[in-house]
């Protein structure tokens, strides 16, 4: 039969309790450590974000420039369509062409997301770089090439440029705060694990009640600490 194996709790966090100026020290170089490595090792990026509006405008001429009911859920099922093209190598090449990049068009397309905003009509496009001019220069340069592109591709429809990209002034990773967090996240944990492995390794008994279950049978006395029971004799001579 396999024996079963008893953790007490209490002693657990005792332990830890005792030991909390290692978990707090652990934390503290882990987070540190994290920290100093990703501020200097780690390269910043930023983002750009141009917005659009699709559009389908089969009916306007008809109904007097107006947008229909009909229009706006033809848009709906549209947009989708307009994220996933404005990623294909048919705009990235335009791009690519347009700027004189040295970078193929699936490199520039690793570089770019877009996403539906809620469930609108509108998209976004964000490219991601290590330079903050550049991310906002290629953005704008999918939002002048993308929506004849796309037009030309799905006919009726077309999308329209809400926001160009702005030049991003700060950083979109890494974030030092939760590098620095996660760093002393994994150090406490780490100094956690140490202390219950060698609570559990530790084979010293340390409690009468310990004693009790390991020899079967009640503890019928106590030898006093006398290095306790002198030191605190010397406090009562010296008071005096």
């Amino acid at each position: 039969m396999q024996e079963t194996v008893e953790i007490d709790l209490r002693e657990i966090f005792s332990a830890l309790l005792k030991k909390a100026w290692l978990i707090i020290l652990c934390a503290a170089l882990l987070g540190t450590a994290m920290l100093a490595y990703t501020a200097n090792f780690v390269a910043p990026t930023y983002n750009a974000t141009a917005t659009f509006y699709v559009n389908n405008n089969t009916n306007t001429e008809s109904e007097g420039g107006g947008v229909s009911s009909t229009d706006l859920a033809v848009a709906l099922r549209l947009v989708n369509s307009y994220v996933d093209i404005v990623k294909r190598n048919v705009v990235m090449s335009a791009v690519v062409e347009k700027l004189q990049m040295n970078i193929s068009p699936s490199q520039l397309s690793s570089m770019v997301s877009a996403q539906v905003v809620g469930e609108t009509e509108i998209f976004t496009v964000t490219v991601t770089s290590a330079d903050p001019q550049m991310s906002a220069t290629i953005a704008n340069t999918i939002a002048e090439v993308a929506p004849d592109i796309i037009s030309d591709i799905i006919s009726g429809s077309r999308a329209t440029v809400i926001d160009y990209a702005r030049v991003p002034t700060g950083r979109s990773s890494p974030s030092y705060t939760t590098s620095a967090l996660l760093g002393a996240m994994i150090g406490a944990l780490l100094a956690v694990v140490f202390i219950f492995i060698q609570n559990r390794l530790d084979v010293h008994v340390k409690t009468e009640e310990m004693l009790s279950q390991l020899c079967g049978a009640p503890v019928l006395g106590v030898i006093p600490d006398f290095a306790d029971n002198a030191g605190k004799s010397r406090k009562v001579r010296r008071k005096k």
